[in-house]
Formats: C-alpha cells, sequence, structure tokens
C-alpha cells in the first residue's frame, strides 16, 4: 500500500470516543510525512456500511476501518462484493475483539505502521441470514450485557465484565432449539454463540480452539450453572478454559442452527437485530485483511 492513496472510515464515537482521539493522533502522524489519505467520518448507525457502497460504486477496493468490531461488521455488509476489497484495520473500539487475536496493534500509529507493509491474508466469515458476521454471533445473556452496556453513558473493556456480573446475579435462563446434521435438540442455557476467532465481549475467550483460517464454525452452548460456580465460571472465559467445565458443550459444522425460544434479538459483532435465527453458515476464506 506503500504508493497507494490511504482511504479511512472512521467511526468517531466508537470506544467512548476513543477513536476520535486516536484518529487526530493517527492524522497529525500521516500529515507530518507528508501521506496522502481521504477520511471519511460516521454520522449515525449503518452510516460505515453506506460509505463502504458508496467507495465500491467509486471502485475504491483498499477501505481501512477506524473503530471496533461494529464499524468493520457495517463495512463488510455495506461493501457487496468482498473479492474486491481488502481490509485493514485501525482498532479503537471498546472491544476489538476481532483485531486483538489477529495481532493488530492497539496503538493506532503502530496499527498503521503495521498494515502499510502488510500482505493480504484471507479468513472466513460467518453468515447469519443474509448479514455477514465477522467474529461472533450470540443470544442470551451476551445480548441482555449487551443491552446493558449500550445504556451507559460511557463504555469501556471493564463494562462488559460489570454488566455480565449483574446479569448472571439475576439467574435467567434461556431456551434453544439447536439443528445440526437435521438432528434438533433443546437446551436450556445461559447462552448460545458463534464464534470465529474465540472472543467475545471484550476479550472474553468463548471457544479458544476457534480460528478464522481454519474453515470451521463453531458454536458454544453455556449451561444453566449454580450460582456459587458464578466466580469461577467467570475466571474460566478469561483464561480460555470455559470448554473444560461440563455445562459448557462445543459443536464444529459448516451450517448450524440455533433458534432462541426464549428472546427474539441476537447479537452479530456488538450490533443488535430482532427476530432473526441464528441459521449460520460458515464463508471460508470470504475476506482479505491486511496483517
Amino acid at each position: 500500500m506503500n504508493n497507494e492513496e490511504y482511504v479511512f472510515i472512521v467511526n468517531p464515537h466508537a470506544g467512548g470516543g476513543k477513536a476520535k482521539e486516536g484518529f487526530a493522533r493517527l492524522s497529525s502522524y500521516l500529515d507530518g510525512k507528508s501521506i496522502t489519505y481521504k477520511t471519511f467520518f460516521t454520522a449515525f448507525k449503518g452510516h460505515a456500511g453506506s460509505i463502504a457502497a458508496m467507495l465500491e460504486e467509486q471502485d475504491v477496493r483498499r477501505i481501512i476501518a477506524v473503530g471496533g468490531d461494529g464499524t468493520i461488521h457495517e463495512i463488510v455488509n455495506g461493501y457487496k462484493n468482498l473479492d474486491n476489497l481488502v481490509l485493514g484495520i485501525i482498532p479503537l473500539g471498546t472491544g476489538n475483539d476481532y483485531a486483538c487475536p489477529l495481532g493488530v496493534p492497539s496503538d493506532p500509529i503502530k496499527a498503521f505502521e503495521k498494515l502499510s507493509t502488510a500482505s493480504t491474508q484471507r479468513l472466513d466469515l460467518m453468515l447469519c441470514g443474509d448479514i455477514r458476521v465477522v467474529c461472533f454471533a450470540t443470544s442470551g445473556i451476551d445480548v441482555a450485557l449487551v443491552k446493558r452496556c449500550n445504556a451507559l453513558p460511557k463504555k469501556t473493556p471493564s463494562s462488559y465484565l460489570r454488566m455480565l456480573i449483574k446479569e448472571l446475579m439475576l439467574d435467567k435462563e434461556y431456551e434453544f432449539d439447536v439443528c445440526i446434521d437435521g438432528e434438533t435438540r433443546t437446551y436450556k442455557a445461559f447462552m448460545a454463540g458463534f464464534t470465529s476467532n474465540g472472543v467475545v465481549a471484550s476479550g472474553m475467550k468463548l471457544c479458544p480452539p476457534a480460528s478464522p483460517r481454519d474453515g470451521l464454525l463453531d458454536l458454544v452452548i453455556i449451561r444453566k450453572l449454580n450460582r456459587l460456580a458464578f466466580p469461577r465460571l467467570i475466571w474460566n472465559l478469561y483464561t480460555g478454559n470455559i470448554l473444560k467445565r461440563k455445562n459448557v458443550l462445543h459443536f464444529v459444522g459448516d451450517h448450524i442452527a440455533v433458534y432462541p425460544k426464549t428472546m427474539a434479538t441476537v447479537d452479530l459483532d456488538g450490533e443488535l437485530y430482532d427476530a432473526i435465527p441464528l441459521d449460520v453458515t460458515i464463508l471460508k476464506k470470504a475476506l482479505n485483511v491486511l496483517l
């Protein structure tokens, strides 16, 4: 990318304003280096997708997302022909669950320096209905805690942990029908979650074996457990030992459908969608990412 103009889509509100401050630092750096670039700032929910669609019409093929998982989600869904898109990432959101496991630096200048000399890697995506998902697709307690976090005046990485503890103490249970290879089973659980890289909710390691390079679809179901086990559950989520628990189920496949029976909302990359099932298919090597 050294001889090309850089095109940024910036969500200034991502990370509680962290993206705005971080991109200001990066802009000063780029100006000091006399690097040519264009910037498109988002102004409302879904705007990153509209900007990506406009850039596609102009045959712009390299776009750098500045924000969090939601910003990447919108760009990947707004740009229709992913074969023509090469995506760079400056992770300045709250959780950055997609970028961090890929080794993208959290400092915007270091992230830019890395992607400016990076090669393109093809990574898997998930498809939920007709919606592309880069990181995770969940239902149950994760949706409840996202709603709590969205209601906060400012989100931080610790917000997810605090809201998770509050939701666990409510001791709610959710019911799901899960269809794998034509066989349907019903589970009562805290949550059901698909993940491409194993990470959800600002660093919780829901499925450590998951990788966006293996062509596999990973589903984890956390069944209900005794309140006394909550601290251990949280510890396991952050240390990556969650799949060792007896109340946790792990499924792998190409196409798995989860039908939430007690909640109509699902969480796709931190964006909430109403009244759709988690009917998920793996899209192998579908996204070109600069890494």
